[in-house]
């Protein structure tokens, strides 16, 4: 199966998937390995499925901007790699992601505190990037990705 099949496919498994999925998951990785182009996750991810992934459970994906946004910062932080053994295709494959998903997160309606409260902690704090911050979560991402010490 192609990457933008499978990552589809996985965007229904987690909106399907009624209970919030662990952020330590295996099933976070695939978002940023698939290596699918722009042009083919516009083309694959229609508008009404991502709007229907996001009705269907908006937890997880909530979750998952929040693991991508994660995932940047972590490879952000990555130090002592030379630029040719630097993850870019990650980087690249999160902010794709990430790029096509965000405008749908900010139609949502009823939920306002949970959005405003969750992208103020991942997009505009930098409290949560603080060893001792209140935010386990995105903590958690951080070590788990080498982007911080525990």
């Amino acid at each position: 199966m192609d990457p933008v099949k499978q990552l589809k496919v996985l965007m229904f498994q987690m909106a399907r998937n009624k209970l919030p999925i662990p952020p330590n998951d295996s099933l976070w990785v695939a978002f940023w390995t698939h290596g699918a182009s722009m042009t083919d996750l516009i083309d694959s991810l229609s508008n009404n499925d991502i709007k229907y992934i996001r009705d269907e459970n908006i937890i997880n994906f909530i979750n998952l901007i929040s693991i991508l946004a994660s995932k940047i910062v972590s490879l952000a932080s990555i130090r002592g790699l030379k630029l040719l053994d630097w993850p870019k295709n990650e980087l690249l494959a999160s902010i794709r992601l990430l790029t096509r998903l965000l405008p749908f997160a900010f139609e949502i309606n009823g939920h306002d505190d949970l959005i405003t409260n969750h992208f103020n902690s991942i997009f505009w704090s930098l409290d949560a990037f603080n060893l001792g911050s209140s935010n386990t979560f995105l903590h958690s991402m951080l070590v788990q990705s080498g982007g911080l010490s525990s």
